[in-house]
């Protein structure tokens, strides 16, 4: 089990749970203060499904950023620390847009009237908003004060992780571009799993007929971008070939999916958030198609020594005083670990 052992890598795990802690009670308590207010057949119109949408993507993003804070500290990866910021500035920036999204729900509500109900499902949406447009934008402050953060202890981490690599791969320029595109691969794959799964939860909540063919597509789908997420980067680690192609040509089906349902969510105007975040999850997804076919390319020419955590992390901890190969010849990746005497002529 990994813990935190200097004092950047305790600072910005610091900061994630701080911030994710924080985000989280201000989403609950905004979710918590429309709830009470709403009749339980605010369910059968869709602006009764908003705030909960916004609700499940934000506390699955904050648990999820969590994890991945501390996979990249245990991993010492640079790739993901940038990763992680760009990650928390788009969830910055969706939490911006999110009072909008919510004040325009609360308004149609106050215009919708169910079947068997006399008065409108919400008769004060602006009571409501006062209540919750304070912790609506402490949110948007707690991300962008956290990101800022994050990105100041990132440039830190930069030397620190800078070195801890150099200590397995040394100097050799190909096998450090190997290792980057593995790097970037996982990175991707990691990433794009929330996107993916965001996706689908907000389209999963948004549908009033769960006897819909494509309701019960949207289910199977969280558990198949599950699994192909671990697949794409166990396969990538252990350069299987055959696993690869066939990570690829899910990817390949995710993304028709995905151009199905933007193309159907541009014809729909009140779901332009929801467009955007899945247009913003077709490029991740494409940028993970590049990056897995360049891993490909990859294969048999050494990385798989240094893709293995574990025999990385065994490198990493020597003291180099009594470390015997950190001049190690790693142009061959099939005897990466064989000492060699440099000369000058």
């Amino acid at each position: 089990m990994y813990y935190p052992n200097t004092t950047l890598t305790r600072m910005f795990m610091l900061l994630a749970v701080v911030q994710c802690a924080g985000a989280l009670f201000l989403e609950a308590y905004v979710v918590l203060t429309v709830e009470d207010h709403l009749p339980h057949e605010a369910v059968q119109v869709r602006s009764g499904h908003t705030v909960p949408m916004y609700a499940s993507l934000f506390i699955f993003g904050f648990a999820y950023e969590l994890l991945l804070f501390w996979d990249s500290l245990r991993l010492h990866s640079m790739i993901q620390v940038v990763g992680l910021c760009i990650y928390n500035l788009l969830l910055t920036i969706y939490a911006i847009f999110q009072p909008r999204q919510i004040r325009d729900a609360l308004g149609r509500l106050n215009d919708a009237y169910p079947m068997g109900r006399e008065r409108p499902i919400l008769e004060d949406p602006d009571a409501v908003w006062v209540d919750i447009k304070p912790a609506l934008l402490a949110l948007i402050w707690v991300l962008a004060v956290g990101t800022g953060l994050m990105c100041f202890l990132a440039y830190k981490l930069h030397a620190e992780f800078a070195w801890l690599v150099y200590k397995v791969i040394h100097a050799d320029i190909s096998m450090r571009r190997r290792v980057l595109t593995l790097e970037i691969n996982v990175a991707l794959v990691k990433f794009n799993f929330f996107f993916i799964l965001g996706f689908l939860i907000q389209n999963i909540v948004d549908m009033l007929d769960s006897s819909d063919p494509e309701f019960g597509i949207t289910i199977g789908g969280t558990f198949i971008a599950w699994s192909v997420a671990i697949a794409g980067i166990l396969c990538a680690r252990r350069e299987n070939k055959w696993g690869t192609g066939i990570v690829l040509f899910v990817y390949f089906g995710g993304a028709a999916y995905l151009v199905f349902k933007v193309v159907k969510l541009l014809k729909q105007p009140d779901y332009y958030m929801l467009t955007i975040f899945g247009i913003i999850t077709l490029f991740m997804l494409v940028c993970t198609i590049i990056a897995a076919i360049l891993c490909l390319a990859n294969y048999d020419k050494g990385l798989k020594t240094y893709a293995d955590p574990t025999a990385r992390a065994e490198i990493q901890s020597r003291n180099p005083s009594e470390n015997p190969i950190l001049l190690q010849n790693t142009a061959y990746g099939v005897a990466p670990f064989l000492p060699h005497r440099m000369t000058l002529e």
